[in-house]
């Protein structure tokens, strides 16, 4: 149903409005009608809703505890994906041929693929464990971060 006030009649006909544009500098209409029904500004509106220190404290560590979990769960599939994935399989000479190819190393060993595999992030785990290593685009991600984070890939190679 259409409010009366976004409809107007001519010649018998119904004509509906359509406005574009902001309530006025950007400000939202029901924030504006919510500060003036409680008789304040709309700043000293936005003042009040804006969190405690303590709630974004609390968010902050309820946020940090949610990314624990999820470190947790990503090195767990990483870990599982290594174990289950016999030496010589076609994945691992992958992860192989892109640290040689990088210039990291030039025959690194299952440790060091291991390192490397490791600190693969989320996004280019799941389209592995989704399409292979062998992907094309799962291989071309897989080399822009190791040539991305050279440093620290070879940080952790060197380590092992």
């Amino acid at each position: 149903m259409t409010t009366p006030i976004f409809t107007t009649s001519k010649d018998d006909h119904t004509y509906h409005t359509m406005i574009l544009g902001t309530s006025g500098q950007g400000k939202s209409i029901l924030r504006q009608a919510e500060a003036q029904r409680l008789g304040i500004t709309y700043e000293e509106l936005l003042q009040r809703l804006e969190p405690t220190e303590a709630q974004k404290e609390q968010w902050r560590m309820c946020q940090e505890k949610k990314d624990q979990a999820e470190a947790q769960r990503l090195n767990a599939v990483r870990e599982a994906f290594w174990n289950n994935t016999p030496d010589g399989d076609h994945d691992l000479r992958q992860l192989h041929d892109v640290l040689v190819v990088s210039g990291l190393v030039k025959e690194p060993s299952l440790e060091q693929i291991k390192a490397f595999l490791m600190m693969l992030p989320a996004d280019i785990i799941g389209s592995a464990l989704s399409w292979g290593f062998t992907d094309t685009e799962v291989r071309e991600r897989t080399y822009e971060f190791a040539e991305q984070n050279k440093q620290s890939v070879l940080e952790a190679i060197r380590a092992k």
